[in-house]
């Protein structure tokens, strides 16, 4: 049962690395951090 998200996470974050938006989430969160 826990390994379906685990699966899903993985290739999520993959899609996100390869088209680039996992540094702008890493930007925006950055960002917030900052803020507080």
């Amino acid at each position: 049962m826990r390994s379906w998200p685990q699966k899903f996470y993985g290739s999520a974050t993959r899609f996100l690395k390869e088209t680039g938006l996992l540094n702008f989430e890493r930007q925006v969160l950055q960002a917030r951090y900052d803020l507080n």
